[in-house]
């Protein structure tokens, strides 16, 4: 077991890793300098795109904050806050969202930077997730008047203070502190867990489809203390935080869930779902009919093949339909669920098939307004690769994540299982955007290829820092003083 221990970074600061120290936040502020000005030549002068959706956000903006149809309105709370926080004027409602984007994407790139002492791999990772942030699938958003960009934001933010607030936690019990020191840790500790929190309220609450986000991430504070090395006994008021940020996790996950079933928010995608997935197949119909009870009519029937919005909205007011809409609202939302977890096999197929078609996809007649020379450039370097065969990225970034799991590097295992959490989130919301609507499903998977591209810069950054380890270990051989 010698070789493990060459790994370990030298306790005698190298003259080096001295001037690396001084280049670090030089760098890096460069780098932010850089990525604030391609971030603003996007938006500048841009007027706002409006894609449907438009009238929604003023109209519960404006009503109080006291007033429960502000909370239980027919689009989640985040967004009318944001446009009343910016006096509902589109122009700066752009410019938030961009400052938003803004900090999510520093943020990340901050905290997966700082899991690494070398400094090409550091400078590697900050700049290849700031790059991320350029990609025409993020940026082109912020001119938008719709909720991804928030939702883009909160998420990345959420992702980005969680991994920050297992790190810290690991460091806590990694090495000896000083007590004045051992505070100022725990105080930093608890500020990005309590971001966590914060952060993740208001992602679920942009877009629904984030709860199932936050399912998926809330076990990653305790596994990744374990993976980070830190142990239960050692460590146990560290777990005890990490364990109470899941179930903040949790919480807001089901308060998100809650509030979007007390809302009815699920009343129109499940009509899109039923009318252009069920009543097309024989087979479909039959089992929602004779198992969930559905009641079915020649007027029901005839909607096969329609979305809810189609003939002015007929499906949601005519009187030969109210029979259909009554057992939507009482039976029809827990009685799809238990179709989907019945028809598992035949779900999850039509869920990777929605993966495979949405991996690359960046919504470009939603995004073109911000287009440039180089948000194409990054497309083609950062988001093409990963969709040109989605099958064989899901494997390699699997391999890599799990072999990455058993690298005698604390930080280098946290930062495997922060690739190996996105790279699941990828893949769980490609199930929960395909059968959570039938309209527009490319739009609502946007966070498909989102995570699917943070597992590929966390696994990109993974593969650069085990080439400048594996270089340092050679220059130490080759080195005088180590003969």
């Amino acid at each position: 077991m010698v070789w493990w221990r060459s790994w370990r970074l030298p306790l005698r600061v190298s003259r080096a890793e001295r001037t690396g120290r001084l280049a670090d936040p030089f760098c890096r502020a460069l780098l932010v300098l850089a990525f604030a000005g391609a971030k603003l030549d996007a938006l500048w002068g841009k007027r706002p795109l409006h894609s449907g959706d438009q009238f929604w956000w003023d109209q519960i903006g404006r009503l109080s904050l006291g007033d429960a149809g502000f909370w239980l309105a027919e689009r989640p709370f985040t967004v009318p806050l944001l446009h009343k926080l910016a006096g509902f004027s589109e122009s700066r409602v752009i410019v938030l969202q961009g400052l938003l984007d803004f900090l999510a994407w520093v943020a990340l790139a901050h905290v997966v930077s700082s899991l690494m002492r070398p400094l090409a791999p550091k400078l590697f990772a900050f700049g290849i997730l700031l790059a991320l942030g350029l990609t025409s699938g993020v940026q082109g958003w912020n001119a938008v008047i719709r909720s991804e960009s928030a939702s883009n934001s909160f998420l990345v933010l959420t992702l980005a203070s969680l991994l920050a607030s297992v790190h810290a936690a690991s460091r806590l019990r990694a090495r000896a502190l000083e007590p004045g020191v051992q505070r100022r840790s725990q105080r930093i500790t608890l500020a990005w867990a309590a971001l966590t929190l914060t952060s993740a309220v208001l992602a679920a609450f942009a877009r629904d489809n984030n709860a199932y986000a936050l399912l998926v991430a809330s076990p990653f504070a305790p596994l990744g203390l374990l993976a980070a090395g830190s142990r239960p006994r050692a460590a146990r008021r560290e777990f005890f935080a990490a364990l109470a940020v899941s179930a903040g996790l949790l919480v807001v996950a089901t308060a998100s869930r809650v509030n979007a079933e007390a809302a009815k928010r699920y009343e129109w995608p499940l009509m899109n779902v039923v009318f252009q997935r069920v009543l097309p197949s024989r087979a479909h119909t039959a089992y929602f009919a004779h198992e969930l009870g559905m009641p079915l009519s020649p007027a029901l029937l005839g909607r096969s093949r329609r979305f809810m919005s189609a003939d002015g909205w007929y499906a949601a007011k005519a009187p030969e339909l109210a029979p259909f809409r009554d057992w939507l609202l009482t039976r029809g939302y827990a009685g799809y669920q238990r179709y989907l977890l019945t028809h598992l096999t035949a779900t999850t197929r039509a869920a990777w098939q929605n993966f495979v078609a949405v991996a690359g996809d960046i919504e470009h007649r939603h995004t073109k307004r911000t287009d440039n020379a180089l948000s194409s450039v990054l497309d083609r370097l950062l988001v093409d690769p990963w969709a040109s065969n989605p099958g064989l990225s899901v494997l390699g970034l699997s391999a890599l994540g799990i072999v990455g799991l058993c690298a005698p590097l604390a930080e280098f295992r946290l930062l495997a299982a922060f690739s190996l959490l996105c790279l699941s989130l990828a893949l769980t919301q490609a199930y929960v955007c395909y059968h959570a609507d039938a309209m527009e499903v490319a739009r609502h998977s946007l966070n498909v290829g989102l995570c699917l591209r943070l597992s590929g810069a966390s696994a990109l950054s993974l593969l650069v820092w085990l080439a400048s380890l594996a270089a340092a270990r050679r220059a130490a051989r080759a080195s005088p003083s180590a003969a």
